[in-house]
């Protein structure tokens, strides 16, 4: 399992990941027409967000807490807890959640 610094890369794979209890990294980029499902966990990401072509959420939230990036397809909701600006075309086809914190969408 990674731990919050972690910068992880999910590549394109047959068998793709599934979260199987709620994960916090660093930096988290999938590659092209890869995915990752979260499935009722909490997707914590501390800095940059490339989500590629799919986040699944399944009842899960992707939590946007440090200070970064974000482009991509999510598929669930999230929650903006710390700075983000937009990095190029992002779809999310959940609640987006951005309380007092900072999400900049001139990117």
């Amino acid at each position: 399992m990674p731990i919050a610094t972690d910068g992880v890369f999910i590549p394109l794979t047959t068998n793709n990941p599934v979260l199987a209890g709620p994960v916090t990294v660093g930096n988290l980029t999938l590659a092209p027409s890869a995915s990752l499902s979260i499935l009722g966990n909490n997707l914590t990401v501390n800095g940059n967000l490339d989500a590629g072509t799919t986040i699944i959420g399944g009842g899960g939230t992707v939590v946007l807490a440090g200070t970064g990036t974000l482009k991509g397809v999510i598929n669930a909701p999230v929650s903006v807890t710390g700075t983000y600006t937009l990095n190029g075309a992002t779809t999310v086809t959940g609640n987006v959640d951005v309380a007092a914190n900072t999400l900049d969408l001139s990117g």
